[in-house]
């Protein structure tokens, strides 16, 4: 083989293993810079722990970018720390960065959803974030000792406790072996005593028209439910109609309660009425029953009563009697008026007709006429019929 080409062909080797090298070195070294685009924020944290240079940035278990410094704050009150994204990753600000610690003290900052932030907006360059830091283990441990410490102890206690209670029971038992095996023995006898009780409802249970009338039972359950409620709800209904009327009968008691002391007195005043009533009324009654009295003679004297009916009957007999009298009297009076010449010596010297005219004599007359009566004027007070 030609030297020569022996010698460009081991050239070309060795430049595309330095090629290789340096690109290796760009893509793992310390200036990824060079091949991928960064952009930086920053994130400030109460405490840092394992945290420093190229510590890896992760959001939901992929890397997307590392630590470039780790410092304390402006103020002291923590640890600020230099991030360096990938650009081509985009954080929102409703995400948060914590740091989790492994067991072995390897640290990783994860970018997290914050349930209580909605912000949609992206982390820019230069921003400022608030960082949390996961609990250690470790420390988690070391915080719980005296906890540890405590329970222990107190599982120490409860384990003698629990040693002073088997000695007790083993001298309880140890005591008490006759009263035990009562004991026992009456368990046993228990157990027999629901045996045959099981046994005997197993043989009602299996008879069929018993299971029959199970059946039908629980069948007709609901609708007895049904009626219970149809009947607490009829219970609803009167129970309304019992409440109104009790408040019309409040309503019609009211005003009495209102004028209760004018009805009281007008009740005393009628019960004083009825009372004096009753005392004239029983005076009277006395009265009645007097054998003295105007009253008591009427009705206890006979001899009185018959005297007052012969006055009434002599009364009703002078009454007819004095009839035809009446009625003389009556026609002597209309014919005295109608011709007075007959009485005395003046009447027969200067006849006239009278007073009273003879209908005749009315029947000539019209009403309103002037009527010459032994020379005297005079009026008719009597219409000319037509």
């Amino acid at each position: 083989m030609d030297e020569r080409l022996m010698q460009f062909r081991v050239g070309v080797m060795a430049l595309a293993t330095l090629l290789i090298t340096a690109s290796l070195v760009l893509l793992i070294g310390k200036s990824p810079s060079l091949v991928s685009g960064k952009y930086t924020i920053y994130i400030k944290f109460d405490d840092a722990p394992g945290v420093s240079q190229d510590t890896p940035i992760r959001k939901f278990g992929i890397r997307i970018g590392r630590v470039a410094k780790v410092g304390f704050a402006d103020d002291g009150s923590g640890a600020i720390v230099t991030a360096e994204i990938d650009s081509d990753i985009k954080l929102r600000r409703d995400e948060y960065c914590r740091i989790n610690n492994s067991l072995l003290g390897d640290a990783v900052l994860e970018f997290i959803k914050n349930p209580e932030v909605d912000d949609q907006t992206y982390i820019e360059q230069g921003d400022v974030l608030k960082g949390t830091v996961r609990s250690d283990p470790f420390q988690v441990v070391a915080n719980l000792e005296g906890n540890l410490s405590a329970a222990l102890k107190s599982v120490d206690d409860t384990s003698d406790e629990i040693g002073v209670l088997a000695r007790r029971l083993s001298d309880l038992l140890g005591n008490n072996d006759e009263q035990f095996s009562r004991i026992v023995t009456k368990t046993e006898q228990t157990l027999d005593q629901l045996k045959a009780t099981i046994a005997s409802a197993d043989d009602v249970l299996r008879d069929p028209v018993m299971k029959e009338n199970l059946k039908r039972a629980i069948n007709d359950l609901p609708r007895v439910v049904d009626d219970a409620r149809d009947a607490i709800g009829n219970l609803k209904t009167t129970l309304g109609g019992v409440d109104r009327n009790l408040a019309n009968l409040e309503g019609l008691t009211k005003p009495l309660g209102d004028r209760g002391p004018q009805l009281v007195a007008n009740i005393e005043s009628s019960t004083a009425t009825l009372d004096k009533v009753l005392r004239d009324l029983a005076e009277f009654s006395d009265s009645l029953d007097n054998p003295n009295g105007s009253f008591g003679q009427l009705v206890n004297n006979p001899e009185l009563y018959q005297q007052i009916n012969s006055a009434v009957g002599n009364f009703n007999q002078l009454s007819k009697e004095l009839r035809p009298i009446v009625k003389d009297v009556r026609i002597f009076t209309d014919k005295l008026a109608r011709h007075p010449e007959q009485i005395g010596v003046r009447g027969a010297l200067k006849p006239s007709n009278g007073l009273k005219k003879s209908p005749s004599e009315i029947e000539g007359i019209e009403y309103g006429a002037p009527a010459k009566s032994g020379g005297l004027r005079s009026w008719s007070p009597f219409r000319q019929p037509h």
